[in-house]
């Protein structure tokens, strides 16, 4: 059965190297491809040997989501994702742009542009919080780090393409993803494990800053107190 590698960390993807006979460096290197190359495919990984991206292509799968629809608001250009998982479910993400000030040491503001993505942790939601309709879903399963990862990814290439411009609304100066939010489909602390490793992929390897990532939760005590 071959391996998805999409949503293993670094010190994983290293083990999965020696395990296919290469050196640890290549498992950085996959890392790096994945995170930051944003590959979908292993003919892209180009630091890579060819004997190795075939080796890969008979062991490994680097797994994506499949966009089904997006609708963006007239009003302030957020626009919502529908995406397929692998086995038919879906999910939601949502892009919020906006404008935040810094203040230098003079008081003096500058308005800089946030692209914020609310990314989901679970298909449907075991809470059922009454100001919420994914919990009327009921919860249908967790999702895996890679398929949390994912949808970061997506958006990320989508914002690097011309395709983004028919999508939604964007200036060219708010074209990069800056935040992001726990805040989508599922409660994240019930899904602790993969979310926190999703976070760790983000922050290290995505590298988004883990002081621009929130999670929101409706209040899991025990996980807040481990997670912090």
């Amino acid at each position: 059965m071959q391996k998805n590698i999409k949503g293993c960390t670094i010190s994983e993807l290293q083990e999965f190297a020696v395990s296919l006979g290469e050196k640890p460096y290549r498992g950085t290197q996959l890392f790096h491809a994945l995170y930051r190359m944003m590959v979908t495919s292993f003919e892209e990984i180009t630091t890579i040997s060819k004997q190795f991206r075939l080796q890969l292509q008979d062991t490994a799968t680097i797994d994506t989501l499949q966009l089904v629809t997006s609708h963006t608001s007239p009003q302030d250009s957020t626009t919502k994702f529908l995406f397929k998982l692998t086995d038919e479910k879906c999910i939601e993400s949502v892009l919020i742009p906006s404008q935040t000030f810094e203040y230098d040491d003079d008081g003096e503001a500058t308005r800089r542009p946030r692209l914020t993505l609310c990314i989901s942790t679970q298909v449907g939601c075991p809470l059922d919080c009454v100001f919420c309709a994914t919990g009327t879903m009921g919860l249908m399963r967790n999702l895996t780090a890679g398929e949390i990862v994912e949808q970061v990814l997506f958006i990320k290439r989508m914002l690097h393409t011309d395709e983004s411009k028919d999508i939604f609304s964007l200036n060219e100066d708010n074209r990069t993803l800056t935040n992001i939010v726990f805040m989508g489909m599922g409660e994240p602390l019930l899904n602790y494990d993969n979310v926190q490793k999703a976070v760790e992929i983000l922050s290290t390897g995505v590298e988004i800053s883990a002081k621009r990532i929130t999670l929101s939760t409706a209040g899991i005590i025990d996980k807040i107190r481990q997670m912090a």
